[in-house]
């Protein structure tokens, strides 16, 4: 039987897959800049241009999931804040529905 899963876990789920994306996108950015600089003396230049071109659309990506994330992280926060105001209503409602 499937289990319901709330808005908030989901939001959750999502932000730690961009998160591993992230750590993975700057790891190897971060990787091909090491082998950049340890080989620096036997890469053609174009090698090098190549290798810099690769290292920076990881940095791009990384990039854009944290943007991701950011915006992600800004829904997450007004779903608490209308649970929390809807929450606050029902409690202090002297109407009953």
């Amino acid at each position: 039987m499937r289990k319901s899963v709330k808005t908030d876990q989901q939001i959750r789920f999502i932000l730690s897959l961009i998160k591993e994306n992230t750590d993975h996108y700057e790891t190897q950015a971060d990787k091909v800049n090491k082998w950049i600089k340890m080989s620096i003396l036997s890469l053609k230049q174009t090698d090098i241009s190549l290798l810099e071109e690769l290292r920076d659309e990881y940095y791009q990506k990384a990039s854009a999931q944290k943007q991701t994330a950011k915006e992600l992280q800004k829904t997450l926060e007004m779903y608490y804040d209308n649970q929390n105001y809807y929450h606050f209503l029902n409690e202090h409602s002297y109407i009953k529905t």
